[in-house]
């Protein structure tokens, strides 16, 4: 397995998400096909992302495109600023739990994702 595909596994597995889910949220959130047999392919080592898609996992999965090409070994060398804990700042006070803080990430990209197709 490529160094590329065990870190996208990982990301994957580390949000507790399916590869029919991550087709299904990479179609709705940048307008993208991709099928299963590809992220399994990616994530065997029997197939690389291009460039486009890298830029989306590394989006998607809120970490530099470093990581994901193994330019940066660091899983936390995340995209800085954490634009949740941005966002969050304005929120003085207010807790949010994980549901919470993956719907403000998932709502964000969404709203990316309509950005990029005008």
């Amino acid at each position: 397995m490529s160094e590329l595909g065990v870190k996208l596994k990982k990301l994957r597995e580390n949000k507790g998400i399916s590869m029919d889910k991550m087709c299904s949220d990479l179609s709705a959130l940048y307008g993208v096909s991709i099928a299963k047999s590809t992220i399994s392919k990616w994530e065997n080592g029997k197939m690389e992302p291009t460039l486009n898609y890298a830029r989306i996992l590394s989006e998607y999965f809120n970490v530099t495109l470093d990581y994901i090409t193994g330019i940066s070994e660091n899983e936390k060398d995340c995209k800085t600023p954490n634009t949740l804990n941005t966002i969050a700042a304005h929120f003085d006070g207010e807790e949010f739990s994980e549901a919470d803080k993956e719907d403000i990430e998932n709502f964000i990209r969404f709203v990316l994702s309509k950005k990029k197709k005008n």
